[in-house]
């Protein structure tokens, strides 16, 4: 059954609460696994875990509900046009720069970590971490708030068109716009991740099994940085593989009036969990070679420096699985957009063609 705008946009925002909630609560528990840590540690782990789930919530909901609206998930009833008519009039201005990630992003991570830091002076005169107030913020009120964004600015996502804003949030014009898009979107989930990964990671440094002083050639040392490149490694594989079909349809519908013939990022081939036991025997390798030529060469490197130095081959990991999956992507979004080429005007209609 059709359902109204009205409830789809608030179906969509507690979905996504819940699904923000679990994710916060993960990083979370991951983060309060490691001893010692410090409210500096605490602070930019939140920090993080704010900017880079914003960012990635915004964008991909603004091609989430493009691709809505364009096949007829839901039917607008005259209130829903009063409403896009009211942001259209009185909201504007500040619909237009919130419906863009980074702005969004901005006031989310402001508006939190103002109050963290209000919280954190009231109820810990000690300056001790404060784990209980920074669960509270990052599983229950940054999930809430950021819902409530999205539910704000869903009629501007919806209404892109009708809005006449320019597009927003803004899309890349011309030849090879697909691509581009797709390398922008790869990029910023690498270090939306690697971001992550590094405030998750850095507080282990004061765990004794990491203590500079054992060596970085030692059995222990190497034998703690081998499980934390796995279990970092494993992790990461399974944010690479998170999918954004119906974002990505969403995303093509607002690229309508260009030639979506595009080259893909890169493929992969072989079943996903045979490449994981791959890169695992490759990260396992490349963690245990560095430590022992760094305990053999350089004794004196700063941990930091250890430590991001074995989150290299994540990165490269995650970057060829990232690109691997936006590829798929967008080859199943095309072949969604072309279900519904009638919806579009003749003027602006394309031939879809896959590559």
């Amino acid at each position: 059954m059709l359902t109204s705008f009205g409830r789809y946009r608030l179906s969509y925002a507690v979905s996504l609460f819940l699904a923000i909630s679990i994710l916060g609560a993960l990083l979370m528990f991951g983060f309060a696994r490691n001893a010692g840590y410090t409210q500096t540690d605490l602070t930019f782990a939140m920090t993080m875990i704010i900017c880079g789930v914003t960012y990635a919530t915004v964008r991909d909901a603004a091609g989430a509900f493009a691709y809505a609206v364009e096949s007829s998930k839901f039917y607008r009833d005259e209130a829903d046009f009063a409403l896009l008519k009211s942001y259209a009039c009185g909201w504007r201005r500040v619909a237009a720069l919130l419906a863009r990630p980074m702005p969004s992003t901005l006031l989310i991570a402001a508006s939190f970590l103002g109050l963290q830091f209000l919280a954190t002076r009231r109820l810990a005169a000690d300056s001790e971490p404060n784990l209980q107030a920074a669960v509270l913020f990052v599983a229950v009120l940054f999930p809430f708030a950021l819902s409530l964004l999205v539910h704000f600015l869903s009629p501007v996502f919806v209404g892109w068109k009708d809005l006449d804003m320019r597009k927003m949030p803004p899309m890349p014009q011309g030849e090879g716009s697909v691509a581009k898009l797709m390398r922008k979107i790869a990029v910023a989930d690498l270090l939306i991740t690697m971001l992550i990964n590094v405030a998750l990671v850095m507080p282990v440094r004061h765990n004794p099994d990491f203590h500079p002083s054992l060596g970085y050639g030692s059995v222990e040392f190497v034998a703690a940085a081998l499980i934390l490149a796995m279990i970092v490694g494993t992790l990461s594989l399974l944010s690479a593989w998170r999918t954004r079909v119906y974002a990505c349809s969403g995303d093509l519908y607002r690229l309508r009036a260009i030639d979506l013939t595009w080259t893909p990022l890169s493929q992969v081939t072989g079943n996903r969990w045979v490449r994981w036991v791959r890169y695992s025997l490759l990260i396992g390798g490349f963690t245990i070679v560095a430590c022992l030529l760094l305990g053999a060469l350089y004794e004196t490197a700063p941990i930091q420096i250890v430590l991001v130095l074995l989150l290299l081959p994540v990165a490269i990991m995650f970057r060829v699985e990232r690109n691997a999956v936006l590829t798929s992507n967008f080859r199943d979004a095309s072949q969604l957009v072309a279900e519904f080429p009638a919806r579009m005007p003749i003027s602006e209609r394309i031939d879809l063609v896959r590559p």
